[in-house]
Formats: C-alpha cells, sequence, structure tokens
C-alpha cells in the first residue's frame, strides 16, 4: 500500500476554555478525502470554525503541513507514524498536504 492520508473537516462541540477537555466533532462532518498523492494539497477545504481529523492510513510515516497554501515538504510541518491520528483546529479555507518521511 503507498502512502495515504485520510482528511475530514467538522466542526466541534465542547471546546474548553483552558484545554481540559478534548473538543468532540459534531455529529456531521463538513467534508472528507482520502489523500494517496504526495505533496498535493487537498481538495476539499475547512470551514468556519472546522477542525481536522487527519489518519494516517498508508504504510509510510508521513509529514503533513495544514494551512491555506500547505507545503509539507518544509518545517514547520507536523509528523504523522503510521496508524498516527492528529486533531488540529483548520483555518478557514485550510488544506492538507503530505509527504513521506
Amino acid at each position: 500500500m503507498p502512502a495515504e492520508l485520510e482528511v475530514t473537516f467538522a466542526p466541534v462541540s465542547g471546546r474548553s476554555a483552558n484545554g481540559s477537555a478534548m473538543p468532540a466533532f459534531d455529529g456531521n462532518a463538513s467534508a472528507s478525502q482520502t489523500m494517496a498523492t504526495a505533496a498535493t494539497p487537498s481538495t476539499i477545504t475547512a470551514g468556519s470554525q472546522d477542525f481536522a481529523r487527519i489518519v494516517n492510513s498508508g504504510d509510510a510515516a508521513l509529514y503533513v503541513a495544514v494551512g491555506t497554501t500547505p507545503d509539507a515538504s518544509t518545517a514547520p510541518r507536523w509528523f504523522l507514524g503510521v496508524g498516527d491520528m492528529l486533531i488540529l483546529n483548520c483555518p478557514d479555507g485550510g488544506k492538507v498536504s503530505f509527504v513521506a518521511k
């Protein structure tokens, strides 16, 4: 299996002011996409108040970037091991890109 990333954008409920509780996704996702082409930003974009759930569903460790024009080949970026998941606050209009480590 090649490198692959699953991206889901969704608003959340229960946001904590002091960070003591993990926010929970609302019942309906805004958008989702499975990405298999490295270094190409996602075709879906985050909406207002969306968080991104990013899952490495492939067989290679990845670097991931989030933003309006993300570039995962340079810092700043996130490391995502095989099977790992991140939930990040995503800016309105934000996209995701990745490259294999």
